[in-house]
């Protein structure tokens, strides 16, 4: 039996934080073009995206795919992509692709921070 791979996003963007993408189950050929769909969605309205990968148990090179296009729709825009990976198997994954040199990886979204945006380094101006 295939398991299929649920994907909950979490953004509000009048909050200023970031888009967190959690996935579950198993990400690969036979659904990889629906969560393609779904990070493409992101990718379009958020400029920092937290991909939550904790409770996925499986990715294929498909998913992996879907992974690499959503960092590069959001390095065009000067975005950034942090992805949450705790389980060993899927670790070695992204070491043997070299995707842990390409994405920040971490253990606990907690961890996650991201470069200042380019709007938050201008000083702030008064009309004073």
């Amino acid at each position: 039996m295939h398991e299929t791979v649920a994907v909950t996003i979490v953004f509000d963007p009048a909050s200023g934080n970031p888009a967190v993408v959690e996935m579950t189950g198993e990400l690969d050929l036979a659904n990889a073009d629906i969560v393609r769909e779904r990070l493409d969605e992101v990718g379009i309205v958020a400029n920092r995206v937290i991909l939550d990968l904790v409770r996925l148990e499986f990715i294929d090179s498909t998913g992996l795919s879907a992974i690499v296009r959503l960092g590069k729709q959001l390095k065009e825009r000067a975005g950034h992509l942090a992805i949450v990976v705790t389980k060993p198997s899927i670790r070695k994954l992204f070491a043997i692709t070299a995707l842990d040199k390409r994405f920040a990886i971490y253990e606990r979204v907690e961890d996650v921070h991201f470069p200042p945006s380019f709007d938050e380094l201008r000083p702030s101006t008064s009309s004073g």
